[in-house]
């Protein structure tokens, strides 16, 4: 699917974020409402809200952060030592 290719520039970003996105979550919904992890509506909130704001997070990693430095990597040359010496 075209779509899902070109979220692949952005899964480093869902890798490195998801998990901090849910803790978020997890503070607001649960903690900050003083509900526990039994609820249905505070646990699906956070499936509803916790993969959009990822997205959006790595989205915006990849655009301000890595994007930069990916442009870094072409200044520099591959060096081939010879390996039978």
């Amino acid at each position: 699917w075209p779509g899902f290719t070109r979220w692949g520039k952005y899964t480093y970003g869902l890798y490195l974020l998801h998990s901090f996105v849910l803790y978020v979550l997890d503070i607001i919904l649960f903690k900050g409402l003083h509900c526990n992890h039994t609820h249905f509506a505070p646990n699906f909130c956070m499936s509803c809200m916790g993969l959009p704001l990822s997205g959006l997070l790595a989205w915006l990693s990849y655009h301000c952060y890595e994007k930069w430095f990916l442009k870094l990597k072409n200044g520099f040359s591959v060096v081939k030592s010879d390996q039978s010496g």
